[in-house]
């Protein structure tokens, strides 16, 4: 996807053998654009936020799977703060009082969060993603 082809890639995993790809948005315009507009993502991909504490749907095309977690991670894992399933459009959510520099919001198509099986107080692992990394074209 073109506002993503120079983002860094990170893997995101639980427990289980299912993990996502996720993209780093470090600049302005990837961060505040994040996934509005699009018309999907392909299977197993994100949109990871550093430096983020709440997120909104507005321009949504489909709905999201939210997860908002500790950042950076610590010894490769992050802590779940909060998740939001199946999130439609025109919505802002957020994880509280927490400071931004220390929180980042996982973006994701619905249905992707019960596979990842990541539940608010679990743990996510951090890793580079083996084999090629994420290509899509919008």
């Amino acid at each position: 996807m073109r506002r993503f082809r120079f983002a860094h890639v990170v893997r995101l995993s639980a427990q289980g053998p299912r993990g996502l790809d996720a993209w780093v948005a470090r600049g302005l315009a990837s961060r505040l654009l994040g996934l509005a507009g699009l018309a999907g993502l392909p299977p197993g991909s994100a949109l990871l936020i550093p430096r983020c504490a709440s997120i909104h749907t507005v321009g949504m095309r489909f709905a999201l799977d939210v997860v908002f977690l500790s950042w950076p991670p610590v010894s490769g894992a992050c802590e779940v703060l909060a998740a939001h399933e199946g999130l439609p459009g025109m919505r802002i959510v957020g994880v509280g009082l927490r400071a931004a520099r220390s929180t980042a919001a996982l973006e994701a198509p619905a249905g992707v969060l019960a596979a990842l099986c990541a539940r608010a107080d679990g743990h996510l692992t951090v890793s580079e993603p083996r084999g090629p990394s994420v290509t899509f074209r919008a």
